[in-house]
């Protein structure tokens, strides 16, 4: 087996001892095995590997396994993790399986209970649809994801795009939906060339040889098709072409639009025929380590750059709102590429908050500064909104914000006592 097919193991313990043993033994069983004895650097260091199963120990003598689980489910909730019990632990190893963590283990370890435990990471990998599977066509769709969720959707995927019915695509503005329409077309063996996309947006009638057409017709947000064009396309559909794919987009609801009137109901049935669902981005965090790794080389190959991401902007990144999904993250990354990759190896996390733009602010707030007594009045009126917006920007994850500010933790929990901020 090639070694990038093998499942990858991070196991996070003080004790070197363990590691050795565990990275010896489950390495001759083919698996791939990282090893972290700082448990501090456990959320980064997930970050950048995305294992199979992470294996953390409950007790070290500096950090609480408990308290690292729930913030890797926080930030990572697809994320496996199998808690390291010692003896006489089991009441707290099943707090661990209650507050997320996939299963445990206990102490003294046994190897074939811990092959036991991962025995389905072998047999997941060689029916796993990997991203570098997906992207092995004869165009490049830029498809990469290895979440639950995008996993599923690619399944899904695969089993309709040969159907012999119209397909409809659901997603939020920018999360791919024609990729993923590019996709479906290759899956149906047609060239490039013969796919054609139509803007309902602005359409007013349908294409005089439309029926001609050998390929994939592609309806974008079909959300905004004319009415009278939308009668028109029902009729289209009622005479089957084996030779066309039909494929319609929108980030709306159909069947709201449906009960109001604003949709044709027939051809919401027929566009209903077959469906898939892009999950936002916000909901396959998981995924955006891959994407931003992917996004990067392909900008750094743009402006002949060889910029890195420092793991506090690959944070910021990970965690930040993405309202425009996927295309909004690729849009940052490029520009902050283009901009600082001649002068920065390396970009932190406040290189980026300059690109996405802060919540509009009240112009009669901004014009009424007279209203401060004094220079520490209206110090400290901008430092109580100033990490109001930043604790909402980090999602309310304080010891990313530390790490973004550059200052200990346990100051910026006394500044925030000090502005009266409860987090």
């Amino acid at each position: 087996m090639n070694t990038t097919e093998q499942p990858l193991l991070l196991i996070i313990d003080d004790e070197t001892a363990i590691l050795e043993t565990l990275k010896e033994a489950l390495e001759d069983e083919h698996y791939r095995i990282e090893t972290l004895a700082d448990a501090s650097k456990a959320l980064d260091r997930i970050g950048e590997l995305l294992p199979d199963v992470v294996f953390l120990d409950i007790f070290m003598p500096s950090h609480n396994g408990i308290a690292i689980l729930e913030r890797i489910r926080h930030e990572y909730p697809a994320q496996k993790v199998i808690m390291i019990s010692g003896y006489g632990t089991i009441p707290i190893a099943i707090e661990a399986i209650q507050k997320g963590a996939f299963d445990f283990i206990e102490k003294p370890l046994n190897l074939d209970e811990i092959l036991n435990k991962i025995s389905f990471l072998k047999k997941a990998h060689s029916h796993q649809i990997a991203p570098q599977q997906l992207n092995q066509t004869n165009f490049s769709c830029d498809i990469i994801g290895a979440s639950a969720l995008f996993c599923e959707l690619m399944h899904h995927a695969n089993l309709v795009a040969q159907l012999k019915v119209p397909l409809l695509i659901y997603g939020n503005p920018g999360s791919g939906k024609t990729l993923l329409a590019r996709y479906v077309h290759h899956k149906n063996g047609f060239d490039n060339s013969s796919f054609m996309t139509l803007s309902c947006a602005t359409l007013r009638q349908l294409p005089p040889h439309l029926a001609d057409h050998h390929g994939s017709i592609f309806f974008k947000n079909i959300h905004e098709l004319d009415t009278k064009l939308q009668s028109d396309v029902v009729e289209y559909l009622a005479t089957e072409r084996p030779h066309q794919k039909f494929i319609a987009s929108s980030s709306l609801n159909l069947f709201a639009r449906v009960k109001t009137g604003s949709f044709n109901r027939s051809l919401f049935c027929l566009l209903h025929a077959s469906s898939l669902e892009i999950p936002s981005l916000i909901k396959r965090r998981y995924d955006i380590p891959l994407l931003v790794e992917h996004f990067l080389s392909k900008s750094n190959q743009k402006y002949g750059t060889a910029t890195t991401l420092s793991p506090t902007a690959l944070r910021f990144l990970r965690n930040f709102e993405w309202k425009g999904d996927v295309a909004q993250l690729q849009t940052c990354i490029d520009v902050v590429v283009g901009a600082l990759g001649t002068t920065h190896k390396t970009i932190q996390a406040s290189d980026f908050c300059t690109l996405i733009p802060s919540q509009p602010t009240d112009q009669l707030e901004q014009q009424a500064y007279t209203r401060f007594s004094s220079l520490d009045d209206a110090t400290h009126s901008f430092q109580q909104r100033y990490l109001h917006h930043m604790l909402k920007l980090h999602r309310y994850d304080t010891a990313q914000l530390a790490d973004f500010l550059q200052m200990p933790l346990a100051t910026l929990h006394a500044k925030m006592a000090e502005l009266n901020i409860s987090h």
